[in-house]
């Protein structure tokens, strides 16, 4: 009987243990999702900047280069 008592102290350890381990987890993907969710954004936000510059640029005739 006693024994099953330490075998179940340390399976409550380890479990323990192992739920740390997976808090830890989860905060670090939350701050994986977060920073690729602002990457995301900043991206977005560049390419918004790229199509209003395009836009601005006058328009190049296509002139064939002599060889």
């Amino acid at each position: 009987m006693l024994g099953q008592v330490k075998i179940n102290e340390n399976i409550n350890k380890k479990l323990l243990a192992n739920d740390k381990t997976l808090e830890n987890l989860n905060v670090k993907l939350e701050t994986l999702s977060s920073t690729l969710k602002n990457q995301s954004s900043f991206n977005k936000m560049i390419e918004t900047q790229l199509a209003q510059i395009a836009t601005a640029l006058p328009v190049a005739e296509n002139r064939e280069i002599p060889v």
